[in-house]
């Protein structure tokens, strides 16, 4: 999710992946090197900071309910999907840190200062990008619709701002009682913060409930057995978290701060394996990638990309643990 620059003030603010399923294997492009793929160690106990909220439990790291896979025959090599400000697509391999670009959006945007906002991936092989007016701090964010194979870019009968409160949004699916039913989930960054669903085929919004207000400006990950998690960090707070969201009240049910991690000017994240991938852009200078493990409470860097990413989706067909 990228931040809100420009003339606004820099606020920090979150997927998952047609025709064939193969649209989460084309990866035919060279790999992308980082600036930096060295582990480094950012932080243990990632759940011991002033910031953190002593009323909720940590997340607990086991899946609650079987994962259907039986629609998932490519599952094991599902891989994590990130899309830059700049408009590049890539895919992050958590086995090795490495990034490779598939290639860049061309959307049929309104005009000039149209950037990527936020993303998520489907399973079946098709991104959900969200774009917004980095000229216009009220301009209505417009929702693409993009293959993973041929990165083909097409509108949606979204309408944007037709749901009070929905301006931007951060985003991401979460299966019905561990699938293969999804859902996609949004997070709006109006004030109060708002949880709503879009229907993907009629591309209806539909409000949920208020948003807990310490989950504002979240970027959301869902997963195959059926969680959503939001990624954020309030304006007073030292450190980014990771908070399990209850998708019926909007209620946090379970919070990790991540000590050392600050989401600066963009970020993202995704579930995959049963850790959490967060992409960030402390200091406006690219992004790092950190590995958060709720079964050991321990955040570690593990790679820096040199673009600033503002969207990720992992399918819910990504393996749970």
């Amino acid at each position: 999710m990228a931040g809100f620059l420009g003339t606004t003030v820099a606020f920090a603010t979150f997927g998952m992946a047609c025709g064939s399923r193969t649209g989460l294997l084309d990866l035919e492009t060279e790999p992308v090197a980082g600036e930096d793929a060295s582990v480094l160690d950012a932080g243990k106990d990632a759940g011991k900071d002033a910031d953190a909220d002593a009323s909720l439990p940590p997340i607990d790291a086991t899946p609650p309910v079987t994962v259907v896979t039986s629609d998932c025959p490519d599952a094991s090599v599902t891989l994590v999907y990130v899309v830059t400000e700049e408009t590049e697509v890539l895919a992050f391999n958590p086995a090795d840190g490495s990034f490779r670009l598939l290639g860049h959006l061309d959307c049929p945007t309104p005009g000039f200062g149209w950037e990527p906002f936020s993303m998520a991936v489907d399973r079946e092989g098709r991104a959900y990008v969200l774009y917004n007016d980095i000229e216009d701090e009220n301009a209505a964010g417009i929702l693409y619709r993009v293959s993973l194979t041929t990165l083909t870019c097409s509108t949606t009968a979204y309408v944007p701002g037709k749901t009070k409160g929905f301006t931007t949004f951060g985003m991401g699916f979460s299966t019905n009682l561990g699938g293969p039913t999804e859902h996609l989930y949004v997070a709006a960054d109006d004030d109060p913060p708002r949880l709503g669903v879009i229907d993907t085929t009629t591309f209806a919004l539909s409000e949920v409930a208020n948003l807990d207000p310490r989950a504002t400006r979240s970027e959301l990950t869902g997963t195959g057995d059926g969680r959503l998690f939001g990624f954020f960090q309030p304006v007073t707070a030292t450190y980014a978290s990771v908070g399990q969201i209850d998708k019926t009240t909007g209620e946090l049910t379970a919070v990790n701060v991540l000590n050392g991690v600050d989401q600066g000017d963009g970020w993202a994240f995704g579930f995959y394996g049963g850790d959490f991938y967060l992409f960030t852009s402390p200091d406006g200078q690219g992004s790092d990638v950190t590995l958060f493990d709720p079964s050991t409470n321990s955040v570690k860097k593990v790679a820096h990309y040199s673009g600033v990413i503002v969207g990720a989706g992992v399918s819910t067909c990504a393996p749970e643990q």
